[in-house]
């Protein structure tokens, strides 16, 4: 009786889970955002409405302003919409991340949410996907915000961003990256110390300092080069980095302009993140080949000191004096040597041999 044989299932029916997973958490996501986005804005109007009506009800004889219309969809939808492609491109990118054997590394992408910005003097928060939930965080009328509602929305989308990618790695073949991920850091190194030293100098030169820029294009340079060195296909890796990075730093936008009309703001200061990563992954793989020219500028630089020192050391040894014609050579001292070097040095010891007894030996006669 032949054994019954279980076929394992392939890669599409591992992956199948994966994906439906991941859409299933950016629908939630989706939800959320749609909710949150409708309820700032409805609260928005219900409170001006509220105090417009307060107004007119202790002044009635006062010029109160007429009130503004309910909010529409096109007032909350768009700013929803954009937040749910920014995190789809995180989404994108930690994904990739896991597909190029970079497991533990997708918590820097996880962690871009979580980035905070000064909203005023002394108080940071993250800054929000969604526009119109700053209603929420500053309110009309209020003298200070409450960051609560931001941190918490960002640890939402941190959450968002880290979920599929642990579904992935949970069922995908872990490929071996071309470069593990010390030695990335360590090819980095030198420049993140070079970069450091410019940003510290221009600080103490009185020159203000944008850190949080400063440290986001740092994350995603490192980002960069652990996902173009890693296990996934190159052009693969390099299109998710140029196209994903620039849309999760805001290229595209979906607005509503003043005169409520739909629009489109694109901006092209979102690419210098693509390019900081793009330049982090090139780094990273021609370290080595850069590293050769640096290391003969190296020697160089060495020896030119090194013949500077003996040039001078040779220039400060006394000058022996000329000795004019007709004169005799210089008197050498007793018992100096061919060289001229003081006494002549004691004869060497021999080996010396061991004196006859006299009278014929030990016994006499």
């Amino acid at each position: 009786m032949a054994a019954a044989s279980v076929a394992s299932p392939g890669p599409g029916h591992r992956l199948r889970p994966v994906v439906w997973g991941s859409l299933a958490v950016l629908g939630t996501y989706a939800a959320f955002q749609l909710l949150t986005a409708w309820s700032a804005t409805s609260s928005w109007w219900w409170r001006n409405e509220w105090l417009r009506r307060t107004l007119q009800a202790r002044h009635p004889r006062g010029a109160v302003p007429a009130g503004a219309p309910p909010p529409t969809w096109q007032d909350w939808l768009p700013s929803a919409v954009t937040a749910v492609v920014l995190i789809g491109a995180l989404v994108a990118i930690g994904l990739a991340m896991v597909g190029a054997g970079r497991r533990w590394p997708v918590a820097l992408v996880v962690a871009v949410p979580l980035i905070p910005y000064p909203i005023t003097s002394g108080l940071w928060a993250p800054q929000l996907s969604n526009q119109v939930v700053y209603a929420i965080i500053w309110p009309v009328g209020a003298s200070a915000p409450s960051p609560g509602w931001a941190w918490l929305s960002a640890g939402v989308e941190a959450l968002v961003v880290a979920l599929p990618a642990v579904a992935l790695s949970a069922v995908v073949v872990e490929r071996r990256p071309e470069l593990s991920s010390g030695q990335v850091l360590a090819r980095l190194a030198p420049a993140a110390a070079a970069a450091a030293a410019v940003l510290a100098w221009n600080s103490r030169a009185g020159q203000p300092q944008d850190w949080v820029a400063a440290a986001r294009t740092a994350t995603w340079v490192i980002i960069g080069a652990l996902l173009l060195t890693g296990g996934l296909r190159r052009r693969w890796a390099l299109g998710v980095l140029v196209i994903a990075a620039a849309v999760a730093n805001g290229l595209v936008r979906w607005s509503t302009g003043a005169d409520g009309t739909l629009e489109l703001i694109v901006d092209p200061t979102a690419w210098a993140f693509s390019a900081a990563a793009v330049l982090g992954g090139a780094w990273a793989l021609a370290a080595p080949a850069a590293a050769g020219p640096l290391r003969w500028w190296q020697g160089l630089w060495r020896a030119s000191i090194a013949s500077e020192a003996e040039r001078r050391s040779v220039a400060q040894l006394p000058a022996a004096p000329r000795r004019g014609r007709g004169q005799p050579p210089p008197s050498r001292p007793p018992g100096a040597n061919e060289t001229g070097e003081g006494a002549s040095p004691a004869p060497a010891l021999t080996h010396r041999a061991r004196p006859t007894p006299v009278g014929g030996g030990r016994h006499r006669a």
